[in-house]
């Protein structure tokens, strides 16, 4: 699957079928609307792992999340983060390598 397939499945379906119509108007701006978007929704994930203090050890918190969330990405990436009380490098690099999303972590970690 595609970094964009990956966005794309967190996106709704009008913002998905924007994003499409940039790609074909103007390929050069839509990549740079892609990499915004991207860092957006990383943003917004982090965040959401982050809200509850408990999903990073608590296995049956984080067992009933990964069954209960909406996002596909956070269905992939939780099982794949450390049995531990979860830092914001520890997410945002995890969902940064999810995405094969290449710099602007520091900043997004900050922004978290």
């Amino acid at each position: 699957m595609s970094n964009r397939e990956r966005l794309r499945a967190e996106l709704p379906d009008d913002v998905s079928a924007a994003l499409a119509a940039l790609d074909a108007w103007d390929p050069a701006v839509a990549a740079d609307t892609w990499d915004r978007v991207t860092r957006t929704v990383v943003l917004r994930l982090a965040r959401d792992l982050l809200a509850d203090d408990g999903l990073g050890w608590n296995r049956r918190a984080r067992a009933a999340f990964v069954v209960a969330t909406a996002s596909p990405v956070l269905r992939d990436v939780v099982p794949t983060l450390p049995l531990r009380q979860w830092s914001r490098q520890t997410v945002v690099t995890a969902l940064f390598n999810y995405f094969a999303l290449l710099g602007a972590a520091n900043t997004l970690r900050q922004a978290v």
